[in-house]
Formats: C-alpha cells, structure tokens, sequence
C-alpha cells in the first residue's frame, strides 16, 4: 500500500515536471524578459488581475498577448492621455510609476461626475421632446465602455499625431429625440451634406431648449446626404455636440422614429452582429433596401420625391412594377409580402427578417412602422 501510494505520487511528480518542461518550450522567448511571465503562462487570469491590483482598470485592457494603456497626463483641469503598447508588465508599472491610486480612477471619477448630471440632461430633453413632438430615449454608457473609448481614442489620435484629451470624449452621455417625419425639423435633417456653420449652431441650439447667442452646441454634423449614399450609407440623421451647463459633453441624435425603428433592428442584427463574410454582405444589402424605402416614403409623403422613386428603388433591387417577375400588389400587408420576397432572394434567415412574427421587433412596432409608411400607390 505504502509502495503503490509513492508510486502514484512520483507519478505524479514526473508528469508536473514534464508539463513544465512542455510549456517552457513554447513559451515565446520575449516573455523570459519579463519576471511576471511564468505566472501569467500558468494563470491565464494573471494578467487581469495584475491590472485591477494596481487600480488600473480604468486605464489598460488586455489584448492578446499585450497590454493596452493609457496613462493620463494632468495640466490643471484637462486631462490628456498617451497611449502605449507594451508587452511585459514591467513596462505598465513603469508607466505608471508616478501616477498616483486615485488619479488612476479617472474614469471611474468623471463617470460619477455624469452620473449625477444624468438626471438634469434627461429632464432638459424630456421638455424638449414634449415641444418637438419627438419620442426620447438617453442613455449613458458603462465604465467598461467608457475605458475602452478612452483607450481606442487615444490609440486614434497617437496614429495621427494628436492628443487625446478627456474633453474630446463627447459620445459618452447620448440622447435620440425621434421626431415625426412630416415636421419642419425632420425636412432640414433630409438631404443636407455635412454642413456645420454657425447658423445651424444657432438654429439647432434654439430647437434644443439652449440660447442661440450661446456656445452651447460645439458640432454640428449631418448624415445621409447625397456624398453618404454615394458610399452606402442611406441612415438619415444629424447628430448634434452638446454642452450642458455644467459642462458635460452630450451627443443628441435627430432622426425620424421610422429611421429609429430602423436602427433599433439594424444595430443587433447587422452592425453589432459579428457575421463577416458573404452573410454579412447579405444582411447589409438587405438592411440597405429598408432604410431606403423608409427615407423614399417619407420623402413621397411629404412631397420632396415622385412616387416613380419608388418604383426605380423597387427596380433596382429586382422587383419591378411591370416585367417578368411576380408584381408586388398594393395592400395592406404588401409591406410585409415584400419582405418575405426580399428575404427568400437574399437568403435571409427568419429570426434576421425585418418584419414578421420572427423580427426582433414588437408586433406594436412593426404596425407603427407600416402605418407611418402607408401611401396610395397603385402598382398596375
């Protein structure tokens, strides 16, 4: 007994020295370097927890095999960052050498800081709604996503030779006013290319509840005008820079809530997908057609387009009014007839289509959308 547990033991003890002596092997050798690397290779966890030790969650994130950091540099209030990619951990430490614990919780401080502001930005723009007819959803992003926006910021603005300071981070609070597709403010958002001059600055600050003689809007940027469709990109909205004030930065979206409808099926379902390959080119042609049929609606509604717009758009994407093919009659439900056409062609799968009992939206939200988009057109 005594013989066949030693046994089992020096088993035991050979086959750890054996694995040791196998991973030694394939541990890259700039890793030897580094007096940290043997116990990040045996504790795949390691290096996380070196980073919250140190309190640097905030500032640094795990990339493969490297550290990504940025390490703040304090000039009175403004905050820069200097991006750094390092592999060993001896370098991070090094970085971070004269930074104190509590400036490397920047994050976690201005965070705070919005967090308490959150309630008044909401307020000020649930007014503002009332007054524009809109519907409005705010939301204000975690610590997770506010340290790896700091991080890919700063990486950006290295690449070109720029600095990075806290200021610029001005998407961190958002707020979507989705307006009626028929209001004076919905028709200045169509068709416009970019334009961010001080008029705009003045009008969009009055619509917003600011004063106009005032600094409160700092950018002004229009999407979906005739130089986006040339690359693609049909989504029809103008995305606004603000400055509350107390000075927290916050980005206000107008668009109409048939474009939000839009949005609210492309985000998951194409943009934060993680398809890639010809199924990815897929659901972008498909997300394409719709938001363009969304815009040519409500363009023939309002009068800035033909109802002929509809049928080149339906043309273009093989489905015409007169030809071969099967004609798509109008009805009631021929919105959703033209889905299931358009799915069938593109090899869409159910619980990706648009509209339907598999949409990843509400059966009240599809019959929104289809009522905003009724017109009378007669296909013959």
């Amino acid at each position: 007994m005594v013989y066949s547990g030693v046994k089992r033991f020096s088993s035991a003890i050979t086959f750890a020295l054996a694995l040791i002596v196998v991973s030694i092997f394939f541990t890259p050798l700039s890793a030897f370097g580094d007096r940290h690397s043997c116990y990040f290779f045996y504790n795949p966890k390691a290096a996380q927890e070196f980073i919250d030790n140190a309190n640097l969650s905030d500032l640094a994130r795990i990339q493969g095999q490297w550290f990504e950091i940025v390490v703040p540099r304090y000039e009175g209030d403004q905050i820069s960052f200097e991006y750094k990619k390092v592999s060993k951990w001896e370098a991070v430490e090094d970085s971070f050498a004269e930074i104190g614990i509590y400036e490397r919780q920047v994050a976690t401080a201005k965070l705070d800081e919005y967090v308490k502001g959150f309630k008044n930005i909401t307020r000020h723009f649930a007014k503002v709604a009332q007054t524009q007819r809109a519907t409005m959803k705010a939301r204000i992003k975690d610590i997770n996503s506010l340290r790896n926006k700091i991080i890919d910021r700063a990486k950006d603005y290295t690449a070109q030779g720029k600095v990075f300071t806290f200021e610029r981070l001005d998407d961190f609070i958002g707020v979507r006013l989705m307006i009626e597709p028929d209001t004076i403010l919905s028709r200045i958002i169509k068709n416009r290319e970019g334009e961010d001059n001080a008029s705009f600055r003045r009008y969009f600050a009055k619509e917003l509840g600011f004063n106009p003689n005032t600094d409160a809007i700092s950018k002004v940027e229009f999407k979906g005008g005739v130089a986006d469709n040339a690359k693609g990109k049909f989504y029809r909205a103008v995305h606004i820079t603000v400055k509350m004030p107390d000075g927290i930065p916050v980005e206000v979206q107008l668009m109409s809530k048939n474009t939000a409808i839009w949005h609210e099926w492309d985000h998951p379902k194409v943009y934060k997908s993680g398809r890639t390959g010809a199924e990815l080119l897929r659901l972008k042609k498909y997300s394409q057609l719709w938001i363009r049929l969304i815009n040519t609606f409500e363009d023939i509604k309002v009068g800035i387009q033909p109802e002929t717009s509809l049928h080149t758009l339906l043309n273009e994407f093989g489905f015409p009014v007169n030809g071969s093919r099967p004609v798509i009659q109008s009805s009631n439900s021929w919105l959703l007839s033209l889905d299931m056409a358009l799915a069938r062609l593109l090899e869409i799968s159910p619980e990706d289509r648009f509209l339907g009992n598999t949409s990843v939206l509400s059966a009240s939200t599809q019959r929104s959308l289809i009522r905003q988009l009724a017109i009378p057109i007669i296909f013959q």
